[in-house]
């Protein structure tokens, strides 16, 4: 357990403010802080009447000897000096910093918290530690053999720093469509689809965590009564690009898909004791195995990545194993409409419609972490 020091805040005989704190940067940032919005509130009132010096400082004697050092060779009695100032006003200011060192707790929680998280999750402590290209595609991302790497796109520190918080309005800001809607069902097959899974997760962003989700129910890989797979891109491009000219106040884009394959494999977890589906975040390159594909530029594209990783983050400290390695690919995936970009595969046809439901909450948590931080 780290020492915690006892800190002071002293103004000409009266002790403003006490608390224990741990000794990191963070904490005495927010000291230092205070101080100087005491100094620059009575300093001048105390010194035009004569009241003698305000100290803020480490203070290792009693609360009732009331004795700070201003520097390293002098200490100031404070019993003798003049009390002749605005007592009501520094017990203001004292309710103030009292509240800061509530919001500092608070603090030190949430970062007691994020350290047992990374703990629990090396990979994440090792990547942050050393942020290469290299470690980072090794060991987050699948990449498919139609596609090839450019390492230098992969910019660590960047994508680990860049903040995608977006402020909640009443305006709609998250965007859920389907441009595989028509034809990606659940093991019950019928209207166990992913659509029904897009209507949980915009419940979830919007009544538990306050975000107001547009969720496009459109089956955009049917085409004229027809399922039609290989247009669906472009025909969800279209109703996307319809969308965002009725509300441009979008920020936040999720295509939600469910995953396809041949093999008979169930993508599943236990949460809590019940039966998840997981999940893997999609990234498309614009880039075939000979290099970029000119056609496809996408100016979001790094963003997309940073979006992407941090939610793979956010999900691997909190539950390590809902998610799978995110997965790159040669194409757009219309990914290139907006910075926060998603495609994400939910489960895949092997899995329940409850697995897939149950994802969801999990899902909404771990965006909401990102996009409120």
């Amino acid at each position: 357990m780290k020492k915690k020091t006892k800190y002071f805040l002293c103004v000409g005989g009266m002790c403003v403010c006490v608390w224990n704190m741990n000794k990191n940067p963070a904490n005495i940032d927010k000291f230092t802080l205070l101080k100087h919005q005491l100094l620059e509130s009575v300093e001048t009132k105390m010194l035009q009447e004569g009241m003698g010096h305000v100290a803020a400082c480490r203070q290792n004697y009693g609360v009732g000897d009331m004795v700070c050092s201003v520097n390293k060779t002098k200490e100031i009695g404070i019993r003798d000096i003049n009390r002749k100032f605005e007592r009501n006003r520094i017990m203001k200011l004292n309710e103030n910093l009292l509240k800061n060192e509530n919001e500092l707790s608070v603090d030190n929680k949430q970062d007691k918290i994020a350290e047992k998280q990374l703990e629990e999750c090396p990979i994440v402590t090792q990547l942050m530690q050393n942020q290469t290209p290299e470690f980072l595609i090794d060991n987050f991302y699948i990449v498919d053999g139609t596609t090839s790497v450019d390492k230098s796109i992969f910019d660590v520190k960047k994508f680990l720093k860049t903040d995608y918080s977006i402020e909640q309005t009443d305006k709609p800001q998250i965007l859920i469509y389907h441009t595989h809607g028509g034809s990606e069902q659940y093991v019950e097959g019928g209207d166990n689809s992913v659509i029904k899974v897009g209507s949980e997760l915009a419940d979830y962003l919007e009544n538990k965590y306050g975000f107001s989700v547009i969720h496009d129910c459109t089956k955009y890989d049917v085409i004229n009564g027809k399922l039609d797979r290989n247009k669906a891109y472009n025909n969800a491009l279209n109703g996307v690009k319809k969308q965002l000219e009725k509300h441009p106040e979008i920020e936040v884009l999720i295509d939600l898909h469910r995953d396809g394959g041949n093999n008979k494999e169930r993508r599943v977890t236990c949460i809590e004791g019940e039966q998840v589906a997981q999940f893997m975040i999609f990234n498309g390159l614009s880039r075939n195995k000979k290099g970029e594909i000119a056609y496809l530029k996408n100016e979001n594209l790094q963003d997309n990545l940073a979006f992407g990783l941090q939610l793979k983050i956010e999900a691997m400290k909190k539950y390590p194993d809902l998610t799978i390695r995110n997965y790159l690919k040669g194409y757009r995936y219309n990914l290139h409409l907006k910075k926060r970009s998603l495609l994400i595969e939910l489960g895949n046809q092997n899995n329940t419609m409850d697995e897939a439901l149950n994802t969801t909450k999990y899902l909404a948590e771990i965006l909401a972490n990102v996009l409120k931080k």
